[in-house]
């Protein structure tokens, strides 16, 4: 998941995002799992 968004978006802005999109990405992946409940 890092490298993805490192790599994205340029090195330094990159890593400014990275807690961001690692959010979102748990919170899609946890709803996703509750909606197949």
């Amino acid at each position: 998941m890092h490298s993805i968004v490192v790599n994205q978006i340029n090195n330094k802005s990159g890593q400014a995002y990275f807690p961001f999109m690692y959010a979102l990405f748990i919170f899609i992946l946890i709803n996703n799992l509750i909606g197949m409940v």
